[in-house]
């Protein structure tokens, strides 16, 4: 797969879409850091950052996924796939 930049993705061991999204990136190649909200308080801010600048008002929503600008705010497979080009 081509260079497709940074990916991040904010998560927390007991998110069952965390593991979802982050097993869709798996399957398809995608390379990303990964953020776990559990190990780090101060991460949990930024989910609530990311999620006012998604227009989604103070919340803890995960997972987070940022890349190439975008903010992804618990995106479904069929959103990660529209992000990364993926024909499913």
């Amino acid at each position: 797969m081509s260079d497709l930049g940074e990916v991040i993705v904010y998560s927390a061991d007991w998110c069952v879409d965390c593991v979802r999204a982050k097993n869709f990136l798996k399957q398809h190649d995608i390379p990303f850091e990964e953020r776990n909200i559990m190990f780090k308080p101060e991460l949990a801010e930024e989910v609530i950052q990311y999620n006012i600048e998604a227009g989604l008002g103070p919340k803890r929503r995960i997972p987070i996924v940022l890349h190439a600008g975008n903010i992804l705010s618990e995106p479904s497979n069929d959103e990660l796939a529209i992000e990364f080009g993926i024909e499913v």
